[in-house]
């Protein structure tokens, strides 16, 4: 069977990633710098496999840096991604 990129298996490590993208795009609906992109980004989440193997403990532990208002320079301390977000990641782990 192939996937729609032309592999054949999603242990391909390029196409656990692109499924990762699509995940994360077209079913979490993220945009490009949304706090959740950012938390996975400081996780080292940068694939599929990664995100169905995050523990509920991971998952409550996952964080982001807020991008620092303009003028300033003091770096923003970590926050935590939101109930909705977790949540978010939970229910998809329990669909797939």
């Amino acid at each position: 069977m192939k996937l729609s990129d032309g592999s054949s298996s999603l242990h391909d490590r390029n196409t656990a990633a692109a499924v990762l993208t699509r995940i994360k795009t077209e079913l979490f609906g993220l945009e490009e710098g949304s706090s959740l992109g950012a938390a996975f980004e400081r996780a080292g989440i940068v694939n599929v496999h990664d995100l169905l193997a995050l523990s509920h403990e991971q998952i409550d532990s996952l964080n982001y840096f807020p991008r620092a208002e303009a003028g300033s320079t003091a770096r923003p301390a970590a926050v935590p991604i939101n109930i909705g977000n977790r949540n978010l990641i939970r229910l998809f782990q329990s669909w797939i």
